[in-house]
């Protein structure tokens, strides 16, 4: 009687045993094609999304100005200086710049937005700083108005919570209103293309604004002592000359 068990090679060196005188179904020693598109499933790398890259962080810290400048402090406003060449070569001259205002204590929760139509959304609005919102911004611009290189002998700058009649203008949520308290607050610049943002500034040091009756008496030595002129131009801003 011939051995019903035989001995078949594979060509990968391994043996099988075959019963040949059973009639069992022939089965295939190479993978079949459902076997190998599930292994092809399993060795595609995972979908990832693609994340908008951070916006570049610039070298350049907003402060208020160092030279003497009547009404540099009071009681609902503070100036700065004007970012002027700093955003040159990270943003294009129609992409637009935002100051963020926000209290020290929130400066490091903040986010900005992703969208460059968001910096002026309700969530943000003056209106509704400090109850509702931690941060607003306001003074939107281009670089037109940061010129680079400044201009010799002259000192530009911004006053943040310069504007009265938009106070309570819910249609206004970029009002640059006056401040609400003595503060501290802290500052930053952000510029916006159409992909988001694309560069900011540091946040400012803590900025305090002082009482009403002290800069009264600051502003009194301030016009005694210092040569310097200021005149605000058409756009809102202040120009000091020495």
């Amino acid at each position: 009687m011939d051995n019903p068990f035989q001995r078949l090679s594979t060509l990968s060196g391994k043996s099988f045993c075959l019963i040949s005188n059973l009639n069992f179904p022939c089965f295939s020693l190479n993978p079949s094609p459902l076997a190998l598109s599930l292994q092809s499933l399993m060795k595609v790398p995972p979908h990832t999304c693609s994340l908008p890259a951070p916006p570049a962080l610039l070298p350049y810290v907003p402060h208020v100005p160092t030279t003497a400048l009547p009404g540099k402090l009071t009681a609902t406003t503070f100036a700065l200086e004007r970012p002027c060449c700093i955003f040159d070569h990270q943003a294009n001259a129609s992409d637009a710049v935002w100051l963020v205002v926000a209290f020290a204590n929130a400066s490091d929760t903040f986010r900005n937005p992703p969208s460059r139509a968001d910096p002026g959304s309700p969530g943000r609005a003056y209106q509704l700083f400090p109850d509702s919102t931690s941060a607003y911004m306001t003074l939107n611009t281009t670089l037109l108005n940061y010129p680079c290189p400044k201009t010799d002998g002259e000192i530009t700058v911004l006053r943040v919570g310069s504007e009265t009649s938009c106070q309570r203008d819910n249609t206004r949520p970029t009002c640059n209103g006056p401040l609400p308290g003595p503060g501290p607050y802290r500052v930053k610049f952000v510029a916006w293309n159409d992909s988001g943002p694309v560069a900011e500034t540091s946040w400012s040091d803590a900025a305090m604004i002082a009482l009403t009756s002290i800069l009264t008496i600051l502003f009194a030595t301030l016009l005694a002592v210092s040569p310097l002129c200021p005149t605000r131009s058409h756009d809102g801003y202040w120009h000091v000359t020495g």
